[in-house]
């Protein structure tokens, strides 16, 4: 399955730098949550995954994503082996968690343990590990701290052991926003921060894309988007000596200067005209061989030179 890309940060990433979000993002947060999940809902389909880090935060509106665990209502296979849960501790249903049959009502549970974790910035359910997570999901009441108003009633009930008293998704939708999840959205949903965040990572997108239009934007010809960028980056490296600020694995910092240290010892320059000194002795002057002298003339060659004489008396006598 693919998917558009979304410029914003997860509902997890939001909480964890800016804290707990304001009432009325938390209530288009949920109107658009529940939006979704009566639209998957209705192709037979159960999300089984719903989690702070699977929603997206935009400027037009939540986004539900990963739908990795998802199956039909009415599938005869199962995803699920004996003896194992599929979902994440904290978040799973207690039905889900037990091995039941998981309907839609498991994925309002889910939708209620998000939205206690947008309003309060803590997990409905804390835990150091995953049995005692659920251990708590199954046996123990959610922690709502300080969620007031009709908020935590609706989050109340959709934290509900029993699947039956649940809240349909479209019914929890027209509670939260009774004129639709968008009329919120277009009014300005997020506050002040996260837009400001959100429109310095679509901005980002925007730049990456026009680096890669053209050479004129110091991109390759036969490249675009991150990987004329890339190639811009390491071509500036080798140009200037030095690393880019892009971490990513394929444009590390490889050209760097030399680190200022000690100083190298200084050595004699090398002459550029020969004769050159010899390495590793003293400076000498390589001369070359004398040619042989030329003999006079009326000599004769040195390759008929008469054989010398004998004295007499010798043995050859």
């Amino acid at each position: 399955m693919a998917t558009a890309y979304a410029a914003g940060p997860s509902l997890s990433a939001a909480v964890a730098d800016g804290g707990p979000l304001p009432a009325p993002t938390v209530r288009a947060l949920g109107a658009g949550l529940a939006e979704a999940l009566a639209a998957v809902h209705e192709l037979g389909l159960v999300h089984r995954d719903v989690k702070p880090s699977n929603v997206l935060l935009t400027l037009d509106g939540p986004l539900l994503i990963d739908f990795g665990i998802a199956r039909a209502t009415d599938g005869t296979a199962s995803l699920t082996s004996t003896g194992v849960s599929i979902g994440s501790p904290g978040y799973m249903s207690p039905e889900q968690i037990l091995g039941k049959g998981v309907t839609g009502a498991a994925d309002v549970f889910s939708l209620g343990a998000v939205l206690a974790y947008a309003a309060t910035g803590q997990p409905p359910f804390p835990g150091d590990s995953s049995a005692a997570l659920l251990c708590k999901v199954v046996h123990e009441e959610p922690e709502l701290g300080l969620l007031n108003g009709e908020l935590r009633s609706l989050t109340a009930e959709c934290l509900a052991k029993d699947p039956a008293t649940r809240p349909a998704p479209a019914e929890l939708a027209r509670r939260l926003a009774p004129e639709g999840a968008a009329r919120l959205v277009a009014g300005g949903w997020l506050p002040g921060t996260l837009v400001e965040q959100v429109s310095r990572g679509a901005v980002q997108l925007l730049n990456l894309e026009a680096t890669g239009a053209g050479p004129g934007a110091g991109g390759h010809p036969g490249r675009s988007g991150s990987a004329a960028l890339l190639w811009g980056c390491r071509k500036r490296a080798r140009v200037r000596g030095w690393g880019c600020s892009d971490r990513r694995r394929s444009c590390r910092r490889r050209f760097r200067p030399r680190r200022p240290g000690r100083p190298r010892p200084s050595r004699p320059p090398y002459p550029t005209t020969p004769p050159y000194p010899n390495p590793g002795t003293a400076t000498t002057r390589r001369t070359p061989p004398r040619p042989p002298a030329a003999a006079p003339p009326g000599s004769p060659s040195p390759s008929r030179r008469p054989p010398p004489r004998r004295a007499p008396g010798g043995c050859g006598g």
